[in-house]
């Protein structure tokens, strides 16, 4: 962990994988006076603050800037506080007691589920580049011309993006099937 007076860095084990050993880890750290701020690249941006005893949950919902004030206030009514988001992902803290904002299976379940549907879509459309820049580049007839680069520089992107949110699919898809057994 890197430290400096007033922040401090963590990585992330990815959402995907571990959001409630990571999420319970964020309350340990606020006890110690260490308050989650913000997402940074590949993980967490923390600052020094009063130590507090907090609970951590993440949300995964399209939220469009006009409807942002609705989405946090529909949370604060519960007793939720926003931390931070990034794109799809939203993070809210709250007193231990509070209701969770997932108390049962099925709503879970629609969690897990908007975000799978939405990482499947990525997986599958950098899959496909991945394909077909890989076999463009193996009809090219003249193999040092610079479409031919081209072509192989889209496959590699395609596979470079697509590993990895293939990992982050199939954990998702164990998660969603967790919560939706009874």
């Amino acid at each position: 962990m890197r430290k400096n007076k007033s922040h401090r860095y963590i990585p992330s084990q990815g959402t995907a994988f571990a959001e409630k050993k990571e999420m319970l880890k964020m309350g340990k750290l606020a006890q110690q006076g260490w308050q989650l701020e913000s997402f940074a690249f590949l993980g967490y941006r923390l600052r020094k603050a009063e130590p507090q005893n907090l609970i951590y949950e993440m949300d995964y919902h399209v939220v469009h800037k006009a409807d942002m004030n609705n989405y946090v206030d529909t949370f604060a009514a519960a007793g939720w506080n926003h931390v931070c988001s990034a794109g799809s992902i939203h993070v809210f803290s709250a007193r231990p007691g509070t209701t969770p904002i997932y108390s049962d299976r099925n709503t879970s379940y629609e969690k897990y589920n908007r975000i799978t549907r939405s990482v499947g879509m990525v997986t599958l459309i950098f899959a496909i580049l991945a394909v077909v820049g890989f076999g463009l580049t193996a009809y090219t007839e003249n193999k040092d011309s610079f479409v031919e680069s081209i072509y192989f520089y889209l496959g590699a992107v395609g596979i470079i993006i697509a590993v990895p949110a293939l990992m982050t699919y199939t954990a998702l898809m164990f998660r969603r099937r967790a919560e939706k057994k009874v």
